[in-house]
């Protein structure tokens, strides 16, 4: 039922857009409509009419799809075995998952190819009880991990792993690549771990998430176990500001608000602004537009950062459910 609601809501933006049927090829909004995993590798497509059933193009090699309940499947060998069951009309297609060479065998099987992946993918920006539920889990598997974690003499690498191996620990993968940056470098915002020791005085900034149930989880700290009066000033303006931020953070707002309040606060502290406030996120570590209104049901997260060169950094992330009222830290 679950599927059903969805893609009734599919086939809505592909009315509202003038299509005749939708083509989803991404891995994610395949699980998001069907409820199948597409993993590495594998291909598939579902084709959505405004209509008749859902039908999902399938690998041989994919035989689980066989047990789907929402589409029918049909295995084929290469694309063009798609085009003897798209019909007339126009099509609409995720121009953000389409390489250049599937494209140029797409256009070849006489249809009109329109863009939609905003109309594939904005019904996923209102999270259900069920989404929200997955992302819950994750961030309890995430705090148990930090919980678990002494990082003072161990090298970022180290750190890096037991976050790994705790998120496998508890049933759950990693939704990105951990970030552990310590001492200067944790001035750099996307930064790889390395085999630099943690000291008592450093600046530690863990990026990290666990996946639940294909859903992702998205949290930074910055530790410093014996802070000096910059350390501690640092963390205790960006704390600030991704307070100020949350409380602006409601349904109705615009993405840019935030954004702009940030770079606001920022300027005003002398602070340089080095990358977005926050992001949408779900069964994709970074969803939806910066440029969007913010509506009841969604989940982002807010992420203000500050970086020193040569000093070190401090960013603090949490996930936030957007309500009507106040928001709510997840």
């Amino acid at each position: 039922m679950m599927h059903q609601s969805r893609i009734r809501r599919l086939r809505a933006e592909a009315k509202v857009r003038g299509l005749d049927s939708v083509l989803v090829s991404s891995h994610a909004d395949i699980y998001y409509y069907t409820g199948l995993r597409l993993s590495g590798d594998d291909a598939g497509f579902l084709l959505v009419g405004r209509k008749s059933r859902p039908v999902f193009f399938a690998s041989p090699l994919n035989n689980e799809a066989a047990g789907m309940e929402a589409a029918e499947v049909v295995f084929i060998r290469t694309f063009e075995d798609v085009g003897k069951h798209l019909g007339g009309g126009s099509v609409g297609f995720d121009e953000y998952h389409t390489s250049c060479h599937l494209f140029s065998r797409m256009r070849k099987l006489g249809v009109k190819w329109r863009r939609a992946a905003e109309a594939i993918k904005s019904p996923r920006a209102i999270k259900d009880g069920h989404e929200v539920g997955q992302m819950r889990r994750g961030l309890k598997i995430n705090r148990s991990v930090l919980d678990g974690l002494d990082i003072v003499g161990k090298t970022e690498r180290q750190v890096s792993r037991e976050i790994f191996c705790g998120f496998a620990e508890r049933g759950a993968t990693a939704a990105f690549e951990t970030i552990v940056a310590s001492g200067r470098n944790s001035s750099f915002i996307h930064y790889t771990p390395r085999e630099r020791r943690i000291r008592s005085r450093d600046l530690v900034v863990i990026d990290f998430g666990a996946k639940v149930g294909g859903y992702c989880t998205d949290m930074t700290r910055t530790f410093c176990s014996r802070p000096g009066r910059k350390e501690r000033g640092l963390i205790d303006d960006v704390k600030g500001m991704q307070s100020a931020i949350i409380g602006e953070a409601h349904a109705g707002a615009a993405f840019s608000g935030l954004q702009s309040a940030w770079e606001r606060m920022m300027m005003e502290k002398g602070y340089k602004v080095m990358h977005g406030v926050g992001h949408g996120i779900g069964l994709e570590v970074h969803e939806g537009s910066r440029s969007e209104v913010l509506k009841a049901g969604m989940v982002i997260t807010v992420e203000p950062g500050v970086y020193l060169p040569g000093f070190g950094g401090c960013r603090i992330e949490d996930m936030i459910l957007i309500k009507k009222g106040r928001s709510r830290i997840l």
